[in-house]
């Protein structure tokens, strides 16, 4: 089951994070060919106190350009090197959308987990 989990600065007034997160499941899923059930999503907070880029603060609210949302994708067995590409550069593309930044500020990437090291379901996944 792939988790994508983001992690960015509060946002402004009219930013529908649940619905960004939803749409994470439901298109992600629909490239990977599974039900939408077997995508999950999570958002976290990022106090703006703790945030540089740089030498720069964050400011209160998630600007456009900088202080990237910080996407982690982890998925369970291998798939194409294609694919991949393809689960990344829409995730970049909804959250993008759905948090109005522009797509070059959106930090995405890819973590591939190993068998034997995932347990679900109350089993160790091979």
């Amino acid at each position: 089951m792939p988790v994508v989990r983001i992690s960015g600065l509060p946002q402004p007034p009219g930013v529908d994070v649940t619905r960004t997160l939803q749409r994470l499941c439901v298109e992600l899923a629909q490239l990977d060919g599974v039900e939408a059930r077997h995508w999950w999503a999570t958002w976290q907070s990022i106090d703006p106190a703790i945030y540089v880029e740089g030498d720069v603060p964050a400011p209160a609210e998630q600007p456009t350009s900088t202080h990237p949302p910080i996407v982690e994708v982890l998925g369970f067995r291998s798939r194409d090197p294609e694919l991949v590409e393809r689960l990344l550069a829409a995730s970049v593309e909804i959250v993008a959308e759905g948090l109005r930044v522009d797509p070059g500020n959106v930090f995405a990437f890819w973590i591939e987990l190993q068998p034997g090291c995932v347990s679900t379901g109350g089993q160790i996944r091979r």
